[in-house]
């Protein structure tokens, strides 16, 4: 059973969405921007003054870790753990998605909250 929202909650729940999902973007992309700039600038000024002064815009930092010794091994050990945590994610949620999407049982809500919670 689902309810229908008035346009009020409805309109209220958008602008909180999009609240959320401003809260998480802009710092991520602060964060994005900052890596192109030098650290000096960084730590002087705003990230957005790169928008102003696009002269600031460098790929130093880039540089300077893609040539350290130890950043394919990193990467490498990145992999190693990413992938099978990822896979393993997946195929667990598929194999639980099924029983709690077309069977109805008792606890059945608590699960499938515990598993988003996860």
């Amino acid at each position: 059973m689902t309810k229908n929202l008035g346009t009020k909650q409805q309109t209220l729940m958008n602008i909180g969405m999009v609240i959320f999902v401003l809260m998480w973007f802009i710092p991520s992309f602060a964060l994005l921007i900052s890596s192109f700039r030098e650290s000096g600038a960084i730590s002087s000024s705003g990230w957005w003054m790169i928008f102003t002064n696009p002269s600031e815009f460098t790929l130093t930092n880039y540089e300077l870790v893609l040539g350290s010794s130890g950043i394919a091994r990193a990467f490498l050990n990145t992999l190693i753990i990413a992938l099978p945590a990822t896979i393993l994610t997946v195929i667990l949620g598929a194999v639980t998605a099924f029983p709690i999407a077309y069977y109805k049982f008792p606890g059945r809500i608590s699960i499938f909250i515990l598993f988003i919670a996860l």
